[in-house]
């Protein structure tokens, strides 16, 4: 297997606007179930969250706005990487962050048992992006094509495990990595060098907006399969969620309302999106509509992951036994009423 790429990416720190202000109440959608909104705290607080700035992402737009309801400040940090929000959820530098259920494995496979999971970020519907002039029907049309992927990540992970369910031999295929960010994959896709990239949003939308490239819609993978289409985890440290329990509480409930506000429609969450992540509104349109909000992870699916990624080699050893204890579904189930 390749090696995970471990390249240094910096961070920024970012403080969310209060101009982006929700306008009145936030009400939750009929789709996302919802408890009332928790008691603000008596003393006021801040909470330091790592984040990326993907469109699963978007109801943090506005979620600032909906803490400061409940007497606490958000403080915004913002990663190209879900391995560095895990370093900063591990090291204590956020006090909640998203990250890749695979980085979880990989955390727990490494002898790290201080990471918890909370609550799914979103899912996502996802296709292989294929380059026009090149004709893929079907799993077995991959075979001899050039395929680059994101090797070790969340979506490749969810493309072998379809692999494996529609028994094509991971090493049949011809798969290389590309250094850098999606828009590399998209360059290399464009100029010819690849046929096919294994791509996340809203990588994965731009060339099929560009109309270079289509999705072949009977290979869907995201959501079609045993691990799930996870595309992020609410994660803290243990000690912080022992130490700031009601904190973590408040920011998963102002997460669900701001959800429930931008999958009222497709249009409001295309709008979300292209807010949130600044893409063109076209691309925005697109992704929205592979986007599943208040689609969760769940321990069931994060084990069927775990086992995946032992059978394949990219960890040395089994832990989904593991995975009950490292994930604490309790105060989802409390702000969604459970």
């Amino acid at each position: 297997m390749t090696e995970i790429d471990r390249r240094t990416i910096g961070m920024r720190a970012l403080l969310f606007a209060a101009a982006l202000a929700v306008p009145g109440a936030v009400l939750p959608g009929a789709a996302l179930a919802l408890e009332p909104r928790p008691a603000p705290l008596k003393e006021p607080a801040t909470i330091t969250v790592a984040f990326g700035k993907f469109s699963f992402a978007a109801p943090l737009l506005y979620v600032p706005e909906i803490l400061k309801e409940m007497n606490i400040e958000m403080k915004g940090v913002e990663f190209q990487r879900y391995a560095d929000t895990r370093t900063a959820i591990a090291t204590k530098q956020a006090d909640i962050g998203m990250t890749g259920g695979t980085l979880l494995v990989q955390s727990l496979a490494g002898g790290n048992t201080d990471l918890i999971a909370l609550m799914g970020v979103a899912g996502e519907k996802i296709y292989p992006v294929v380059r026009e002039g090149v004709k893929i029907d079907t799993w077995a049309d991959l075979k001899g094509k050039k395929i680059a992927a994101a090797v070790g990540g969340n979506v490749w992970t969810q493309w072998v495990a379809k692999l494996v369910e529609e028994k094509i031999a991971y090493g049949d295929l011809q798969v290389s990595g590309i250094q850098g960010g999606g828009q590399n994959f998209n360059i290399a896709l464009k100029r010819g060098d690849i046929d096919v990239a294994i791509l996340w949003s809203p990588f994965n939308a731009m060339p099929i907006v560009e109309g270079y490239a289509y999705w072949p819609k009977a290979l869907e993978f995201g959501m079609s399969q045993p691990v799930g289409g996870e595309q992020g985890i609410w994660t803290t440290h243990k000690d912080v969620l022992k130490e700031k329990r009601d904190l973590i509480e408040r920011f998963l409930w102002a997460y669900k309302a701001a959800e429930a506000r931008i999958a009222k429609s497709e249009a409001t969450k295309a709008d979300a999106i292209e807010k949130f992540t600044g893409v063109k509104p076209e691309v925005a349109k697109a992704v929205a509509e592979l986007t599943v909000y208040g689609a969760q992870a769940t321990p069931a699916s994060l084990e069927a992951m775990a086992k995946l990624m032992a059978q394949q080699g990219i960890v040395n050893k089994d832990v989904s036994a593991m995975i009950p204890g490292a994930f604490d579904t309790s105060l989802a189930k409390k702000v969604s009423g459970d």
